[in-house]
């Protein structure tokens, strides 16, 4: 997306357009007048517009998301492509994995069924990455990875991590790095094993999951609370009412 944005001489363009094929494909596929409505909030609403003007990779991952459920609800053969690419623009997806529980039923409808599709995500997630790791291994593991370790304490974010240590006492290192995280994979496992198992549920899934993580950690910005927030509308433009709620669910 930064390559076909930079072609067009402003690298923020390959976001934008891909969220606008993302809110006109959430449109499209939503059952119903409210979910036509909420697609047009997910076009419009003002995390977009600062995410993009920010050039935040967050826009990319929610477009990706989006277009992911999409191809699911509707078991369109390039669903396990897109969570591929999804699973791939961005590290804290790692922490997520319980989550993917939940698409294990929509993985067996699909062409293929459930190995086969899972294969094409891992696949599409490593080739997406191999151009980058294999153009400088150093430098890709210490920005994607060790760099994240490394980040400095901000007071600025908006944490609840953050507000403890500025107005409680000190918060010992070993919460910095390992609480966030934590609280990502303990509450992706919960609502992996929990919540139904439709797309829909995986989107609302996630982004609870990432507000979890974010409110615990050390750099906790607009950035990452507008994918979450992406996260829970999409579900909500996409939602079915199947008694999803009901004893045996």
């Amino acid at each position: 997306m930064a390559v076909a944005g930079l072609i067009v001489g402003e690298v923020r363009m390959g976001a934008v357009v891909l969220h606008l094929i993302a809110a006109f494909v959430l449109f499209r596929c939503a059952n119903d007048s409210r979910g036509r409505t909420l697609a047009i909030l997910y076009l419009c609403s003002p995390g977009v517009f600062w995410t993009a003007l920010a050039g935040w990779t967050e826009l990319i991952g929610s477009s990706l998301l989006a277009l992911s459920i999409c191809a699911l609800t509707r078991n369109s053969r390039s669903a396990s492509l897109l969570l591929g690419l999804l699973v791939a623009s961005k590290q804290y997806f790692a922490f997520f994995v319980p989550l993917f529980l939940l698409l294990l039923p929509s993985g067996r409808r699909l062409k293929g069924g459930l190995l086969v599709n899972t294969g094409i995500v891992a696949s599409t997630g490593v080739l997406a990455l191999l151009p980058f790791l294999l153009w400088d291994p150093s430098a890709f593991l210490d920005s994607v990875v060790i760099l994240q370790f490394n980040q400095p304490w901000r007071t600025d974010a908006f944490s609840l991590l953050v507000w403890w240590g500025e107005n409680v006492s000190e918060v010992p290192e070993i919460f910095v790095s390992v609480l966030p995280l934590g609280a990502a994979v303990g509450v992706s496992l919960i609502l992996g094993l929990r919540a139904p198992k439709e797309p829909w549920a995986f989107s609302a899934s996630l982004g609870i999951a990432m507000c979890a993580m974010v409110l615990l950690s050390k750099q906790s910005f607009a950035n990452y609370y507008s994918f979450a927030a992406a996260a829970v509308l999409i579900a909500a433009i996409l939602f079915q009412d199947r008694s999803v709620f009901d004893s045996d669910s």
